[in-house]
C-alpha cells in the first residue's frame, strides 16, 4: 500500500472518530427504541457500545497504518485511567462478576461502560483539540436538546405519540412529570441542567443572527426543566446560571481598568439587552405551555410545581427523607466492603440487607432503591475508597484546571463549564445514566482542550514498527474480534424486542388466546439474554400460572428450573428465590410430598435473609411451617411479623396455629387480635366465627 494511501485512511479514521463523537452527543441522549421494553437505556447503552468499538477500531487502524500512537498529554488522563482500572478490580472482587457485565435491566452502568466513558473522554482529549469542534458540539447538543425537550411539552400536555399505552405505567400518567427520550423525569430535569446555561452562554456570545436560536433554546430548555418537576434538576441549573452570573460581575469589574468605558458601557448594555429579551421569551413559553398544559387554567399546573418545590424543604418525609434513609444504608454498605465495593451495577442485589425500617415505612416494603440517589456516593458503593478516590482525583484535577484557566478563556468555554458545574451539583441527588454521562466525559475532554492545558503527541511505536509485515493480519484479527464483541452487544436489544413482543401481546389479549405464542417469545428472550432477571421471573410467572390454572407438573418443573438456573448465577435476587420457594410448594400441593414444602422453606429462609422486611417469604414461610406441623418455629415467625409492623397476619397465623393444636379458645383470642387491628380482615372474620361455632358445638355438646 502506497503512502499516499496509508495518510488517507489514517485521516479518514481520524475524521471519523471527531464526527462520530459530535454525532454520539446527538444521538445518545435522544435515541430510544419503541420496540423494546426498555425502551430507554438499553438502545443508549447498545449505541454506546457499538460507538466505542467503533472508534477503538478506528483509533487502532490509524496507529497501524501509521506506526504510530496517537495520546493526550492531560493531568487528568492518569486519575481517568486508574478509576477505569478500578471498575475492572472491582468487577472481579465483586460478589456476582457477571451481574457487574450483563448490568441490571434499565441501568447498564456496568464494568464495559465506565470503560467506555473513560476511552470517550481519551478520545475527546485527543481529537476535539479546537474551538470549532468545541463549536460543532454545541450544535450537536442545540439539535438533540430541542427535540428532546420538544416531546417533553408534547408529554407534559397529555399526549404520547410514540409509546403504546400499556408501555405507560399509571404512576406515570398520575405524576403527570414529562420523561422524555431520558425515560425519567429526574433525568430530564438533569439533562436540561446540564444543557441550559450552555444554551444562556451561546445566546449572549454569539454573533446574529446564530444567538437568536438559542434565545428560543434557552427558555425551551430552562422550561422543560421546569415542568420536570426534578428538584435536582431545578438545582443544578440554578447553580450553572448563578456560576454565569458572578462571573459577568467579576468580569465587568475587572475590564474597567483594561478597556474604554464607553466600550464597556456598550458591552454591559448588550448583555442586558439580552438577558432582558430571554427572560421575555422564558415568561412568554412557561406561560403558553401552563396554559396548554392546564386545559386553560394555568393556576392548576403552577400550583402543582409550587407544591413540589416547597417539599424540597421538607426533610422528614418524601422523596427527601427516602434519600437521607439510602444515603445512610449505603454507608454501611461501603463500611463492609470498603477495598474494592460490591461491583458496578449491583446495588438492586446487595441493597436489601442494608434497608432501614425506616425507608420501607416512607417507600413501601415493594420498593427497592437500586441507586444511591447521589453519584459521588454511588462509586465508593460500586467501586470502594480508593474507586472513589481515584474518581475525585479525577474530577478536581479537571475543576482545577478548568476554574484556572477561565480568567484567560471567554465564549463558548464558559457555557460549557457552567452546564458542567450544574450537571455535577445536580449528581448530589441524582444518579448516572448513559444518556447524560455519555455527554458529560465528552464534554470534559472538550473543555479542557480549550484551556488549553492538554498537548497532542504522536509517537513511533517500535511494536507497531515490527508488525510491519504482519500488521494486516493482526488488524484482521482484532477486528474480528470487535465484530464478535458488536455481536454480543447487539443480542441484548433483540432479546428486549422479544421480550416487548409478548408482553405487547398479554396487554392486548386478556383472554391470551395465543399463548403458546407469547410463551414463544418469552422463551427466545431468555435463550438470547438468560442473565436477565426480568425475563426469567416473566417466564416464570407465565409457566407457575399455567401450572395453577390446568394443575400441570410440566409447567411447575420448566417455572421451578429458571428460578434455580438464575439462582446458581445470582443467589441474592430475592424475588428469585421468593419464587422458586412458591414453586416448590406449589409442587408440594400437586404431590403431598413434604420433601418439596422443606425445599420451599429453604428458598423463603434464603429470601428472608436478603431482605428482612420481606414479609411475602415470611407469609409463605410460616403457611408452611404449620403443613409441616413445626408449631413452634411458626409461632416464632408469625410474632416477628407482629414486633417488627403489627401486623395483623401475625396474630391471624398464631390463631391458625392454636387452632391446628387445638386450643380453640386461644385461637380465638388471636382472631380477635387480628380483627382489632384490621376489621376488614375477612380470613381472620371467617376463622373467629368458624372458632366461635365450634366453641359453641363443643359447649353445647358438654352440656347434653
Amino acid at each position: 500500500m502506497t503512502g499516499g494511501r496509508v495518510q488517507r485512511l489514517a485521516q479518514y479514521c481520524d475524521t471519523s472518530i471527531q464526527w462520530g463523537l459530535i454525532l454520539l452527543l446527538f444521538l445518545e441522549p435522544l435515541i430510544i427504541s419503541p420496540r423494546s421494553f426498555d425502551a430507554f437505556d438499553l438502545t443508549k447503552a447498545t449505541l454506546l457500545y457499538l460507538f466505542t468499538l467503533y472508534f477503538l477500531i478506528a483509533y487502532i487502524a490509524r496507529s497501524i497504518f501509521l506506526r504510530e500512537w496517537k495520546f493526550p498529554k492531560s493531568i487528568t488522563l492518569l486519575p481517568a485511567f486508574f478509576f477505569a482500572v478500578f471498575a475492572v478490580i472491582s468487577f472481579i472482587f465483586s460478589p456476582v462478576p457477571l451481574a457487574s457485565i450483563v448490568g441490571e435491566y434499565g441501568r447498564y452502568e456496568t464494568m464495559q461502560t465506565l470503560i467506555a466513558y473513560t476511552f470517550l473522554f481519551f478520545l475527546a482529549l485527543s481529537y476535539l483539540n479546537d474551538e470549532v469542534w468545541a463549536k460543532r458540539a454545541l450544535w450537536a447538543l442545540a439539535a438533540g436538546g430541542f427535540l428532546i425537550a420538544l416531546y417533553a411539552f408534547i408529554q407534559k400536555a397529555g399526549y404520547e405519540p410514540i409509546f403504546p399505552h400499556f408501555m405507560i405505567r399509571p404512576e406515570q400518567i398520575a405524576e403527570g412529570r414529562a420523561r422524555s427520550t431520558l425515560g425519567n423525569a429526574v433525568f430530564l430535569g438533569g439533562y436540561m441542567a446540564l444543557i441550559a446555561p450552555i444554551f444562556l452562554y451561546a445566546f449572549l456570545e454569539f454573533p446574529y443572527p446564530f444567538h437568536l436560536v438559542f434565545a428560543f433554546l434557552f427558555p425551551l430548555a430552562v422550561a422543560a426543566n421546569f415542568f420536570s418537576l426534578s428538584r435536582g434538576g431545578w438545582l443544578g441549573m440554578a447553580g450553572g446560571l448563578f456560576f454565569i452570573a458572578v462571573y459577568k460581575i467579576v468580569s465587568f469589574s475587572h475590564l474597567k481598568s483594561q478597556i474604554d468605558e464607553g466600550i464597556l458601557n456598550f458591552r454591559r448594555k448588550n448583555e442586558l439587552y439580552r438577558g432582558l429579551a430571554v427572560f421575555i421569551a422564558l415568561l412568554i413559553m412557561i406561560s403558553i405551555f401552563l396554559f396548554i398544559i392546564g386545559n386553560g387554567n394555568p393556576v392548576k399546573p403552577l400550583k402543582n410545581i409550587g407544591e413540589r418545590f416547597v417539599s424540597s424543604f421538607r426533610f422528614s418525609q418524601g422523596t427527601a427523607a427516602t434519600r437521607f434513609q439510602i444515603w445512610k444504608s449505603s454507608l454501611f454498605m461501603i463500611k463492609d466492603r470498603p477495598l474494592t465495593g460490591w461491583g458496578p451495577d449491583q446495588m438492586l442485589y446487595q441493597f436489601p440487607p442494608y434497608r432501614t425500617f425506616k425507608y420501607t415505612q416512607l417507600e413501601g416494603e415493594m420498593t427497592m432503591p437500586d441507586r444511591c440517589h447521589n453519584e459521588y456516593l454511588q462509586v465508593a458503593v460500586n467501586m470502594g475508597i480508593f474507586g472513589f478516590l481515584f474518581f475525585f482525583w479525577f474530577l478536581t484535577s479537571f475543576l482545577f484546571i478548568s476554574l484556572s484557566r477561565l480568567r484567560k478563556k471567554d465564549g463558548i468555554y464558559l457555557g460549557i463549564l457552567a452546564g458542567l458545574i450544574g450537571y455535577f451539583i445536580q449528581a448530589l441527588t441524582s444518579i448516572t445514566i448513559i444518556g447524560i454521562a455519555t455527554c458529560v466525559f465528552i464534554l470534559m475532554g472538550i473543555l479542557l482542550n480549550l484551556s488549553g492545558e492538554v498537548e497532542v503527541v504522536k509517537r513511533k511505536s517500535s511494536f507497531l514498527s515490527q508488525l510491519d509485515q504482519v500488521r494486516f493480519v493482526f488488524f484482521f484479527i482484532f477486528l474480528v474480534l470487535s465484530l464478535f464483541l458488536a455481536f454480543l452487544s447487539v443480542k441484548p436489544i433483540i432479546a428486549d424486542y422479544y421480550f416487548y413482543t409478548a408482553n405487547r401481546m398479554i396487554a392486548e389479549d386478556e383472554a391470551l388466546h395465543n399463548w403458546e405464542a407469547v410463551e414463544s417469545y418469552y422463551r427466545n428472550a431468555v435463550s438470547l439474554n438468560p442473565y436477565r432477571e426480568i425475563y426469567l421471573t416473566r417466564l416464570f410467572d407465565f409457566y407457575f400460572n399455567n401450572a395453577r390454572n390446568y394443575q400441570n407438573e410440566e409447567y411447575l418443573k420448566a417455572a421451578i428450573s429458571l428460578a434455580e438456573e438464575y439462582i446458581s448465577y445470582n443467589p441474592y435476587f430475592q424475588d428469585i428465590l421468593a419464587r422458586a420457594g412458591s414453586g416448590y410448594t406449589f409442587y408440594f400441593e400437586l404431590t403431598r410430598n413434604p420433601n418439596y414444602l422443606t425445599i420451599a422453606n429453604e428458598y423463603f429462609k434464603k429470601a428472608k435473609e436478603r431482605d428482612p422486611y420481606f414479609r411475602f417469604a415470611r407469609y409463605r414461610l410460616i403457611e408452611n411451617y404449620i403443613r409441616l406441623g413445626n408449631t413452634m418455629q411458626a409461632i416464632t415467625e408469625a410474632q416477628s411479623l407482629v414486633n417488627i409492623w403489627n401486623d395483623p397476619w401475625g396474630y391471624y397465623y398464631q390463631g391458625e396455629v392454636y387452632r391446628v393444636r387445638g386450643n380453640l379458645v386461644k385461637a380465638k383470642k388471636f382472631y380477635q387480635k387480628a380483627l382489632l387491628i384490621d376489621q376488614g380482615f375477612v380470613e381472620a372474620r371467617k376463622a373467629y366465627e368458624e372458632v366461635e361455632k365450634e366453641l359453641k358445638e363443643s359447649s353445647e355438646k358438654g352440656k347434653k
